[in-house]
């Protein structure tokens, strides 16, 4: 910055302290020594103004009013290359944390919807598996119903009609509520079980019924009261 600073002053402590001013009214940076001349002024005094870049440099000596001034200009590709680079990297290094920022926030977006994406898949997947062991499932109910359809349909229609009609949905495959016939949970709040357990007690009833026809059809005396009462 002083490139007139004797080795004398520096010894001397002359330039031990400097004072810096800037002024944001004329854009001057204004550096000057601590220690003074007999006029009160600083021994050392660089001004600088940053619109134009002219640098002036003054020198006074301590015993006298002497002074050397020394004025130069700042070539202004120098002036404007020193001055708009930091600017410049300071512009670039805003743009590149905000394109940081972005790739950050655009990743995990990304990443926010590709977990979600595997979620609804692995739902659809399952619920798809579901339905098609339902449906096998339904199938071999299915048959089994038509075949004891085809065995009991002489002998009680009703019971057929009613195990026709009670077919099972995939909802109630999914709620759990299937398999009536089969209910290992509870097996007498089935249709079925009130159905069977009525079929029964007609069948136990008209077989009483009968054989006290037939017991009062052997009264009296033959072969077939003995045979009676050897029952």
């Amino acid at each position: 910055m002083f490139d007139h600073v004797e080795k004398e002053d520096m010894k001397s402590g002359s330039m031990a302290t400097i004072n810096m001013q800037f002024n944001t009214l004329t854009n001057e940076v204004k550096v000057s020594s601590d220690a003074l001349d007999v006029k009160g002024e600083p021994l050392y005094e660089f001004v600088m103004n940053t619109d134009t870049g002219v640098m002036r440099q003054t020198k006074r000596d301590a015993l006298s009013s002497h002074e050397k001034v020394v004025e130069r200009e700042l070539e202004p590709s120098k002036f404007s290359a020193k001055t708009a680079a930091p600017a410049k990297e300071q512009s670039t290094f805003d743009e590149s944390t905000v394109i940081d920022q972005y790739d950050d926030l655009d990743a995990q977006r990304d990443l926010a919807f590709k977990i979600v994406y595997f979620f609804i898949v692995f739902i659809v997947i399952t619920f798809g598996l579901l339905y098609v062991y339902f449906r096998m499932h339904q199938s071999e109910v299915k048959q089994e119903q038509e075949r004891k359809q085809r065995a009991s349909r002489a002998k009680n229609a009703q019971f057929s009609n009613l195990a026709a009609g009670n077919e099972d949905t995939f909802f109630d495959f999914l709620v759990g509520q299937m398999d009536y016939e089969k209910n290992p949970v509870n097996p007498k709040a089935n249709p079925y079980f009130f159905n069977k357990q009525a079929e029964k007690q007609c069948e136990s009833s008209s077989r009483a019924s009968s054989g006290r026809f037939d017991h009062r059809q052997n009264e009296g005396f033959g072969t077939n009261n003995l045979d009676t009462l050897g029952e």
